[in-house]
């Protein structure tokens, strides 16, 4: 056995004990925030069979004529909607998972421009995003105390749940919840540069000068480990599920996932 299969399987024994704490602790906080997350039981399996589009926001973007998901599912994450690309694809859900953002009075601020512009499209947070007395149809929230790994996923968007070290892989576990049985992925490059976007969205990072500074783009270098090993975990977990994850740019950092073309899947 590989050596960096023993360390993933002892991490994966490490977090599955931390799994543990937090579930009991779901049993405690229950009460107070199941009425938010069993909103969300209306999206399981409720597209079961069919296929869907995630639109990252890696700069492989740009090589796509992304007009012809116009009749096609689309989940997009985080600033994707200031981009002139949303007026064409109109998404059906944005995803965030960002807690440290989520807390912040900007939250608020997004729910209301996404709901401007995009009037029909689903909302998808973190459960730090929700304020107390808030009424948004379109807008749903997850509790995500789960840490993934080798062992184990969690997909029930009205339990206790998965949460990801990137938002990417969250929307692909919504997706899987929804019980599509192809999800395809754009622009996740992923690259150890830094992590830039397909447009100017005016949110690169905290500070634009650091944009090439991995401990300001993802925290901690062990947190791009990281993500690495939750995309095999993740994949294994779709594999059980009788759902495939294709990746639609071969230059992707991110390995885990099948490999396809886009302009192949409309031909």
């Amino acid at each position: 056995m590989q050596l960096s299969m023993i360390v993933e399987k002892w991490d994966a024994i490490m977090f599955e004990i931390y799994n543990v704490l937090a579930d009991l602790k779901w049993i405690v906080v229950k009460r107070k925030y199941s009425k938010i997350v069993e909103k969300n039981r209306r999206f399981k399996d409720l597209y079961i069979g069919n296929r869907c589009f995630i639109l990252l926001n890696g700069p492989s973007l740009k090589e796509h004529d992304l007009s012809y998901l116009e009749n096609e599912v689309v989940f997009t994450t985080n600033y994707f909607y200031k981009s002139e690309i949303a007026d064409v694809v109109k998404p059906d859900f944005i995803c965030w998972q960002d807690s440290k953002f989520l807390i912040t009075d900007e939250c608020m601020k997004i729910k209301s421009e996404v709901k401007k512009k995009l009037p029909s499209t689903k909302m998808i947070f973190n459960i730090r995003g929700y304020r107390k007395n808030e009424q948004e149809d379109n807008v749903f929230y997850t509790y995500n105390k789960h840490l993934p790994n080798w062992y184990s996923i969690s997909n029930d968007l009205s339990n206790n749940c998965s949460a990801f070290s990137t938002v990417a892989f969250y929307a692909i576990n919504c997706a899987i919840y929804m019980g599509f049985k192809e999800i395809y992925v754009l622009g996740l490059d992923f690259g150890p540069g830094g992590f830039k976007h397909f447009t100017n969205l005016g949110v690169e990072c905290d500070d634009p000068r650091l944009m090439n500074n991995k401990r300001e783009v993802c925290t901690e270098y062990w947190s791009y480990a990281k993500a690495h090993f939750e995309s095999f975990a993740l994949n294994k977990f779709a594999i059980k599920k009788k759902c495939r994850i294709v990746n639609l740019n071969p230059e992707s950092y991110i390995r885990a996932f099948e490999f396809g073309e886009y302009e192949k899947i409309f031909k």
